[in-house]
């Protein structure tokens, strides 16, 4: 099947899916987990977006990365050829088709796509680090190492800050991967090495140490919905609800954050026993529409409504009256005022009473979440 500037799809895509009977993890638009082939996954759902994107170079761009997350560069070759020449030669369209080409085994041309970037625009964080990338997989270790560290001067705030942690770890442990860290985090205008400084005080039971940091990396990229998701993540585990709550909660935003970290924020709220914030924030979050989310939202919200309900006691339960001014059930619309008329003077109450059952063997007291 073919569209217009040379696309092609269907068997010649499918045809070279790497571990084509391999199953993946999809979710459909109510959250629920599905798993589908891979040779499926790119002739139904792969293919198609990249047809509908073909012309749009943004949204071609996001399907090329997706693809590269999901492993499938072989199938995304001629879009990144696509995308060089409708994006004309961007930065990001060249380290795109460097990493597809790196990816394909194709590192000499790789190489040539990366160059290209930096002659025509100049150094960067991402491509010194793709490069350094390129100089890993020929075995030239020297050279990868001193790129990554030229591109970490440029961003200090990349991903591969991990990758040279980790290398210093290797080579002197423990104390090696804080000294890597602390060296970048010298770097002007870096946060995310505070990030992960924080995390190892964490570890070693210096809190205000590590509150400190998470304040310094707030106050450059409080924006960034990553930020967010590994203070909450680290406090949480950490046990530090309190401290959560005030560092994250006046920063979070769902449609700048995500998910995640407003999941963990509402953990925090319900263990706190502030189920009130828990429920709204949740409330929020399932509005925001997210199918991979949906069943942990509907767990979450049933955890905190069983956070908020009395405990269950061996002691009888009182016996009182109470009136009622709106059919029980639609209470759990979450109080729609707007469904109701004003009553008028003359109207009538109504009062009912409810009546035990004594036939019932068990008269065990319960609390029914409903």
């Amino acid at each position: 099947m073919g569209l217009g500037n040379g696309f092609k799809s269907g068997d010649d895509a499918t045809a070279t899916v790497k571990r084509p009977d391999e199953l993946i993890t999809v979710y459909d638009e109510r959250g629920r987990e599905l798993h589908i082939r891979r040779a499926t996954w790119v002739e139904s759902v792969l293919s198609p977006g990249l047809r509908k994107a073909w012309n749009d170079p943004k949204q071609l761009a996001e399907q090329i990365v997706q693809a590269l997350h999901d492993n499938f560069a072989e199938q995304v070759k001629q879009a990144t050829e696509r995308l060089l020449a409708l994006d004309h030669e961007s930065e990001n369209a060249l380290i795109l088709a460097a990493i597809v080409r790196m990816e394909c085994g194709a590192l000499d041309l790789a190489e040539e796509t990366i160059e290209r970037s930096l002659q025509k625009h100049g150094p960067s964080g991402s491509a010194l680090t793709n490069l350094a990338k390129l100089y890993e997989r020929r075995g030239d270790k020297a050279k990868s190492k001193t790129t990554l560290r030229r591109s970490l001067d440029l961003d200090p705030n990349q991903d591969s800050l991990l990758w040279w942690a980790t290398q210093a770890k290797e080579e002197r442990g423990d104390p090696g991967f804080v000294a890597a860290l602390e060296e970048i985090a010298k770097v002007p205008r870096a946060w995310r090495p505070q990030l992960w400084i924080a995390r190892e005080k964490l570890k070693q039971g210096d809190r205000p140490a590590a509150l400190a940091l998470y304040e310094e990396a707030l106050a450059s990229a409080a924006d960034r919905g990553d930020v967010l998701m590994m203070i909450t993540g680290d406090l949480g585990n950490a046990g530090a609800l309190d401290d959560l709550i005030r560092l994250a909660a006046p920063h979070y935003t769902p449609e700048v954050h995500g998910p995640r970290a407003g999941m963990n924020i509402a953990r925090a709220y319900t263990q706190l026993g502030r189920t009130d914030e828990a429920r709204s924030l949740v409330r929020r979050l399932q509005a925001m529409n997210w199918p991979p989310f949906a069943e942990a939202l509907a767990k979450l919200e049933a955890d905190i409504v069983a956070a908020s309900l009395p405990p269950i006691t061996d002691a009888a339960p009182a016996v009182g009256i109470y009136a009622f001014e709106r059919p029980l059930w639609t209470r759990g619309l979450f109080e729609p005022d707007w469904l109701f008329r004003a009553n008028a003077a003359s109207e009538p109450t109504i009062y009912l009473a409810t009546l035990a059952n004594e036939m019932l063997k068990d008269n065990t007291p319960k609390v029914r979440m409903s």
